[in-house]
């Protein structure tokens, strides 16, 4: 697991993750639809998936779900968003 400074992880934590966040000035920086063309269904759930674990971790700031979150973020994510 990747060391991140008090401020990336303020900024994972406040940061709602919705499908928007995987997008960066028009190129598509993570893109399960390509991969799961007849499936889409999947990547509606991944989202949603990573946005529970990280309301998780808000309401209880129990570290397993942020371990767990990270874990599931492409590296995409932080790029885009850190």
């Amino acid at each position: 697991m990747r060391d991140f400074t008090p401020e990336e992880k303020e900024l994972i934590i406040n940061t709602p993750i919705t499908e928007n966040c995987f997008e960066s000035r028009g190129q598509i920086t993570f893109n399960y639809e390509r991969i799961y063309n007849e499936d889409f269904d999947f990547w509606i759930f991944l989202v949603t998936h990573l946005e529970t674990l990280r309301q998780q971790y808000v309401g209880t700031n129990d570290e397993r779900y942020f371990i767990e979150l990270i874990n599931l973020l492409p590296n995409s994510y932080k790029v885009v968003k850190l």
